[in-house]
């Protein structure tokens, strides 16, 4: 997937500012994944709090493998957001480095559900 590629080229960086893209990049890049899956279960996600409520689908679904998506999803939202909203926090490239990691897992994943 391009986004996820397009994380990785940031995770090359040596800046914080290039890692917190590369964090937002990498949860994009598994946001989308997620949502054709909830997409192809027949949900539609629209309005306000589609993140929270994409992961809620997938966690509450019966599917071990598609509730674990959800909260692996789960862990890259938080991260995200310390990245794109909490400027005082710290973002080192080790948290760089986890959600790209996570984001790797949840597209392979999503591609055996399919």
């Amino acid at each position: 997937m391009e986004i996820l590629d397009a994380a990785k080229g940031f995770a090359k960086g040596n800046s914080e500012v290039d890692w917190r893209n590369a964090v937002s990049r990498a949860y994009y890049a598994a946001y989308h994944r997620s949502m054709l899956i909830v997409e192809d279960l027949g949900f539609a996600i629209e309005g306000g709090g589609v993140h929270r409520r994409l992961v809620d689908t997938l966690t509450e679904n019966r599917n071990p493998k598609i509730k674990a998506l959800g909260y692996m999803l789960e862990e890259c939202r938080k991260y995200r957001v310390r990245a794109d909203y909490r400027i005082g926090d710290e973002s080192p490239f080790s948290v760089c480095q986890t959600v790209l990691e996570q984001a790797g897992r949840i597209l392979a994943r999503a591609d055996m559900i399919e």
